[in-house]
């Protein structure tokens, strides 16, 4: 069984699938789906051939579709880890 990952850890990363969206940003699994294909097409158009992932989408790419931060996000993730503990 797969443990599940915390927002924390997802917006450590470099490369989101829809799933990792859906959780890092709160989102419906609608949005996340659409969020996923305009980062997708942003990745499609600056690294053409170069893509590393197919099924994920950077971080940054995100960043841009949403006009959020990547600190921010991650601010944010640790924010709510710290409001968990106490």
């Amino acid at each position: 069984m797969m443990r599940v990952k915390t927002r924390k850890e997802i917006s450590g990363q470099l490369y989101l699938n829809k799933s990792d969206i859906r959780k890092l940003l709160d989102v419906s699994q609608t949005s996340a789906n659409r969020i996923y294909k305009l980062a997708e097409k942003i990745d499609t158009e600056d690294l053409k051939d170069f893509r590393v992932e197919p099924t994920k989408v950077r971080i940054t790419s995100i960043s841009k579709v949403t006009g959020i931060s990547v600190n921010l996000m991650k601010k944010q993730a640790e924010e709510e880890e710290k409001g968990d503990q106490a």
